[in-house]
């Protein structure tokens, strides 16, 4: 059973839950796992650390690479203070990475990161979106935690995290902001408006009534806009990636002969159809259902797509490699000697610097639609075919 087969399954148990901790494992944790490419040999339950402590799970027990699991069960609602034992394994034995589940939540948890269990806490996703515990679960799987792709992941969640806290914080200030007529911001506005129109009355009431009909409510929550402007630059280059992102999700995932698979953030994961679950893409060790595919990442200051190797069989990995390596016309991998490290096979980018620098959206948006489709009718079909060609498909 694949990846995606087995979320799928496992999701199953929101018509019949699990009743304890000991089913919760069975009929989902330990099958999550082994889909996200262990085995069972590699996922050792209650195995006794150095100072005769027990975790729930060691993943890839004896190795540099090891992490811990702290399991609960179905109902149990997860809460920071159940993983602190499971983070003092971590510190004990010298290790990073912490997941603590109760099958239906996932939350994973960054050992290196200084603080409390609620400052280390870098991912939590449900078990009912598939397209986040698809991503999650890839970021913890074998291949992610040999690779430290799990690091990048960690990187970007906590980024995002910071991202919607600084937004907050923001949301909140204007609010307070605004319902004081006398307030810093109020004040300062109002006494640059004076200056501007010395012969009219303006007051800060004036600023005041303007940023609430614009959009911006007390309680520091958006208002649609009555009469929006047919074009708003976002604020920020943030803001504009947040929107790009669901432009470019959208535009893939309208394309006849392209299937999602995942994503996290600003990353949309997508192959042709006619690859989903070959039998050839996968083997025991490996079970994802695709060994390779495309994605498209909203950078801070590009659109940029490529081609990249998923956990497969090693053979035909290595196999794909060299034919890429001997047809540069089409393919651009990296150097050979980086291999397996390095695991693209193509890039190329969609949108340059100039349409994200400037936080011209409707640019953005245009140029990205533009070389889609450019990309669709020329080197797309040519990679799928040539790659068909190479193992047989």
């Amino acid at each position: 059973m694949n990846l995606v087969e087995s979320i799928e399954h496992a999701q199953g148990c929101y018509e019949q839950t699990p009743r304890n901790e000991t089913e919760t494992r069975s009929w989902t944790i330990d099958p999550l796992l082994i889909a996200s490419g262990y085995l069972p040999r590699e996922i050792t339950p209650e195995l006794k650390d150095q100072g005769h402590r027990y975790p729930d799970y060691t993943i890839l027990p004896n190795t540099s690479h090891s992490w811990y699991l702290e399991a609960k069960a179905w109902n149990v609602n997860l809460e920071d203070k159940q993983v602190i034992q499971a983070l003092d394994y971590a510190n004990h034995n010298g290790k990073r990475w912490v997941v603590l589940s109760n099958g239906q939540r996932w939350r994973l948890y960054d050992n290196s990161i200084q603080g409390v269990a609620a400052q280390k806490l870098v991912s939590e996703v449900s078990l009912k979106d598939t397209e986040l515990i698809l991503g999650f679960l890839v970021a913890i799987g074998k291949e992610s935690v040999l690779s430290d792709s799990i690091s990048v992941f960690a990187q970007e969640r906590i980024a995002e995290r910071q991202e919607r806290e600084r937004d907050a914080k923001v949301n909140s200030f204007l609010s307070s902001q605004l319902r004081d007529e006398g307030s810093p911001v109020l004040v300062a506005i109002h006494q640059v408006l004076t200056n501007e129109f010395p012969n009219d009355r303006v007051t800060t009431q004036h600023v005041r009534e303007f940023f609430l009909h614009h959009g911006m409510k007390t309680t520091g929550m958006p208002l649609a806009e009555l009469n929006p402007p047919v074009q708003k630059k976002p604020n920020t280059v943030s803001s504009l990636r947040d929107q790009l992102s669901l432009v470019t999700r959208e535009v893939i995932s309208g394309t006849e002969g392209i299937m999602v698979i995942g994503g996290s953030g600003y990353r949309t994961y997508f192959i042709p159809s006619e690859w989903e679950g070959h039998s050839r893409l996968k083997n025991e060790d490996n079970p994802l259902p695709f060994m390779m595919s495309f994605w498209v990442i909203v950078e801070k200051d590009r659109v940029k797509l490529a081609l990249e190797l998923q956990p497969g069989n090693q053979d035909l990995r290595q196999q794909l490699f060299d034919y890429a390596s001997s047809h540069r016309d089409l393919f651009n991998p990296g150097s050979t000697t980086l291999y397996p490290l390095y695991s693209q096979l193509y890039r190329r980018d969609l949108v340059g610097s100039n349409e994200i620098e400037t936080r011209d959206l409707l640019l953005a948006e245009s140029t990205f639609k533009k070389s889609w489709v450019e990309f669709l009718g020329s080197d797309f079909h040519s990679i799928v075919r040539a790659i068909s060609q190479c193992l047989s498909l």
